[in-house]
Parts: structure tokens; C-alpha cells; sequence
């Protein structure tokens, strides 16, 4: 019997709070967020044979829980948003 050549499938998950008391670390918080995406969409485009990305992103706050990307493939944009 032969092998099927699947590629790997990759989860990658970011959960942002953006409450009140993250303000003070808003910019920070967004920048990391850029970088986390720019690798993923690096290790994305450098595995393309052998694996296959999917982004999730998700805020919270008090009074909600919203998915923003929900397995997504990675060409979701950069962002200057608040959190």
C-alpha cells in the first residue's frame, strides 16, 4: 500500500486580552503580536512542502470572547489596531 504524502497540519493560536488593564502595554502587546505572525507566516512559506499553517486569533475582554481569525491560513495582515 502507498503512502499518502499528507502535509503536517500546524495550529497556530493567539489569545489577546484587551481589558483595561492592558492598556499600558497596548503597543507592546501589538507589536509582539506582528512579530508571533511575521514567524509564523515565515515557518508557513519555509515548510510549504511539508506542513500546512492555520492562524487563530482571538480577543477577550470582561464582557466578550471574539474570534477574529478561526483557522485561518496565514495571510492575515499586520495590525495597528488597539487592543
Amino acid at each position: 500500500m502507498e503512502k499518502k504524502n499528507e502535509k503536517t497540519k500546524v495550529y497556530n493560536v493567539i489569545i489577546m486580552d484587551r481589558s483595561g488593564s492592558m492598556w499600558d502595554i497596548q503597543k507592546p502587546a501589538i507589536m509582539g503580536y506582528n512579530e508571533v505572525l511575521g514567524g509564523v507566516k515565515a515557518a508557513a512559506k519555509k515548510f510549504e512542502e511539508t506542513q500546512e499553517h492555520y492562524f487563530t486569533l482571538v480577543l477577550f475582554d470582561s464582557t466578550s470572547i471574539d474570534e477574529v481569525y478561526w483557522n485561518t491560513h496565514t495571510d492575515v495582515p499586520t495590525t495597528t489596531w488597539k487592543v
